[in-house]
């Protein structure tokens, strides 16, 4: 998957911030190649998992006086990834050779994002989540053995509702003989691709309690897919006061891509 240059270039999220705290070592995967994360004061590094020496596992050692040592012989690398002491050898200089494969990260949205590329775009926007009127609630990450594109696929498709999650976002029952049909029915919606991702707009689908009032209704959705891996949802209820529809949730999905089989997704609701 690393060579699949769009892939390679994004930037992609590989762990909850809170989860990498100083002196932990992490391990994690990205598009087929094995990382360890650890940080150091405000900043944390992911490297490739790989002792340049001997090719142990880094993510099995451990961080001191911020460096970070291999468990196999006891090399130790600062924070350029670069070997500063042998303990075999205390004498002897390492050669720059020594010196691990390092890539980029940020921290944002409550993730830690990683490209093993070169970014020409920054992580994708979600201005949402800094808005005080919302609530932001950070889930996951669930496992599941499938492609990333198919998660996003998945998060776009509102006609299985009925049938995988009847009786939260759809209604079950309009699937028997002489039901409501109406409310299984996805009508025809605007799709419309731009410079920054393409858009799905007006959305009607039937859920069985939309604005937490107990009442069955007609929501409205709007998707946007922002990056290959990333989307975004914008749920509005009806607002019966006014027969109109109002925005009340956004959910985005950011799909960490283990390898081919493999995946997480991240989604944040607000």
């Amino acid at each position: 998957m690393a060579d699949d240059p769009t892939l390679l270039n994004d930037w992609h999220p590989v762990m909850l911030s809170q989860d990498i705290q100083p002196g932990i070592v992490k391990p994690s995967r990205l598009l087929g190649e094995d990382l360890v994360l650890w940080r150091h004061n405000d900043q944390i590094f992911a490297w490739q998992d790989l002792c340049p020496h001997r090719g142990a596992k880094l993510s099995l050692g451990w961080v001191e006086e911020n460096v970070l040592v291999c468990p196999y012989h006891g090399l130790a690398f600062d924070s350029a990834g670069q070997c500063i002491h042998i303990p075999a050898q205390p004498d002897l200089q390492a050669s720059t050779r020594a010196c691990v494969r390092s890539y980029q990260t940020q921290e944002r949205y409550g993730l830690l994002w990683v490209s093993l590329g070169n970014p020409t775009q920054d992580i994708a926007s979600f201005p949402e989540w800094e808005e005080p009127s919302y609530r932001p609630i950070l889930c996951g990450p669930y496992h599941f053995k499938s492609s990333g594109f198919r998660a996003i696929e998945n998060f776009l498709d509102v006609a299985h509702f009925p049938f995988v999650h009847g009786e939260f976002l759809g209604d079950r029952e309009a699937l028997l003989p002489r039901a409501d049909r109406t409310r299984s029915i996805v009508d025809d919606y605007e799709v419309e691709v731009e410079s920054d991702g393409i858009n799905l707009r007006n959305i009607h689908i039937w859920q069985p309690n939309p604005d937490g009032t107990g009442q069955g209704g007609f929501v409205a959705y709007n998707f946007r897919v922002l990056r290959p891996l990333t989307g975004l949802r914008q749920i509005s209820s009806p607002n019966k006061a006014q027969s109109s529809f109002v925005s009340h949730e956004y959910v985005t999905i950011v799909v960490q891509p283990l390898d081919e089989a493999e995946r997480h997704r991240c989604p944040k609701r607000l």
